[in-house]
């Protein structure tokens, strides 16, 4: 009777301990359908202690460009008193804004903005600054990814610097620096910019455009890499990541290799011109990729619809034989002749382009459309009027 007492007293105790923790401890939040804004350094500071206090679920929208400056502050921590750790598993809307710093670390390792995530949300989120240190495991957006994890429409455009010397690499990545063990990372339509400069020894340096390490599953959906490294192997470095069995790139494009070349390479006159804003876009209605034209050196990630791109194709005798873009409301260069022509273009012959409904080079261009052309050609030219 005693004995039962007893196990009575400590299963009610034990239910009350229960009943007066912390919802988080008790595996939530607390604040599940909570969504706060972040505005300022201030805020993401708070939600970053909130983050590592055990809210992990707390949905977050950055309403504004927030400079963060120095201090490092990063979502998601291990910790120390029940070797347990705090990952970030909520969604965070970056709205299209920017998170800025401007990170020393000196010696200390594995630093991004979010440093731990699971069955997280990351999306419309721009990273950009600095992050310099002597240690290992740096990212311009994630250190490590776990469960089923997204990241889509995000940019990272961070400069990293790490490594020590010799065989101390910095074991860096633009995007994600780990993908755990059993993890499901997605990441989609996304564009890392920024640079790598691993400060270890030639032969031992160590980074990845995207995706460093894999320890799951990952898959690069219509990604972009024109960043800038210091890569001088393709044993160690990968241009978008680690590859192989667990890794799938669809539609990646790079402008510069990062070690080992994947996808598709392209040219700044290719990123410049619009084509690849709207390779990248492709048919869907929704607004995912996007550049003003003669100011954006490449397309990147956004939902602004001022920045989608057109496309004009130039039908000639049943084949596409030019093709133009342009900006909602502007107008393209026509194609000429010798455009249409190629190599059967006689610069000695006269050609007369006639294009279909009236296009010209002045005519606005407001959806993708075809244009058809009929080209006469003359070896010598007629005049039969004051104006010819």
């Amino acid at each position: 009777m005693k004995q039962q007492n007893i196990i009575q007293r400590l299963s009610l105790f034990l239910l009350a301990l229960v009943l007066t923790m912390p919802t988080w401890a008790q595996g939530g939040s607390g604040n599940e359908s909570e969504t706060i804004t972040i505005a300022s350094k201030e805020d993401w500071k708070a939600f970053c202690q909130r983050v590592n206090s055990g809210q992990t679920t707390l949905n977050a929208k950055l309403t504004k460009d927030v400079d963060l400056g120095e201090e490092i502050v990063m979502a998601g921590t291990a910790d120390p008193s029940y070797y347990n750790f705090f990952y970030y598993t909520g969604t965070f809307d970056g709205q299209g804004h920017t998170l800025k710093f401007n990170w020393n670390a000196g010696k200390d390792d594995r630093i991004a903005p979010f440093k731990y995530v699971k069955d997280a949300t990351i999306k419309n989120l721009r990273t950009q600054g600095k992050i310099t240190k002597k240690g290992y495991g740096l990212s311009g957006m994630v250190y490590i990814a776990l469960g089923t994890t997204t990241l889509t429409g995000c940019i990272s455009d961070v400069d990293i610097t790490g490594g020590d010397g010799g065989w101390n690499d910095s074991q860096a990545a633009g995007m994600v620096q780990a993908v755990g063990y059993q993890a499901s990372v997605h990441i989609t339509d996304c564009l890392v910019k920024g640079s790598i400069t691993d400060n270890a020894d030639e032969s031992e340096r160590y980074m990845a455009g995207f995706v460093f390490s894999n320890s799951g599953t990952y898959t690069l959906t219509r990604c972009l890499y024109v960043g800038k490294n210091n890569a001088t192997n393709d044993k160690y470095s990968k241009t978008f990541g680690k590859d192989g069995y667990g890794a799938t790139f669809t539609d990646c494009y790079y402008l510069n290799t990062c070690g080992k070349a994947q996808g598709k390479q392209v040219t700044a006159e290719r990123l410049k011109s619009g084509e690849m804003a709207k390779l990248l876009q492709g048919d869907r209605t929704e607004n995912v990729w996007g550049q003003t034209l003669g100011t954006d050196n490449e397309p990147l990630p956004t939902t602004d619809a001022t920045k989608r791109v057109y496309e004009v194709k130039f039908v000639y005798n049943g084949e596409v034989k030019a093709t133009r873009y342009a900006n909602s409301g502007k107008t393209v260069e026509l194609p000429t002749a010798q455009d249409l022509l190629g190599t059967g273009y006689n610069p000695h012959h006269y050609y007369a382009i006639a294009f279909a409904d009236g296009f010209n080079a002045s005519t606005t261009v407001n959806a993708d459309r075809k244009v058809d052309i009929t080209l006469a050609e003359k070896d010598c030219y007629e005049i039969a009027s004051k104006a010819d």
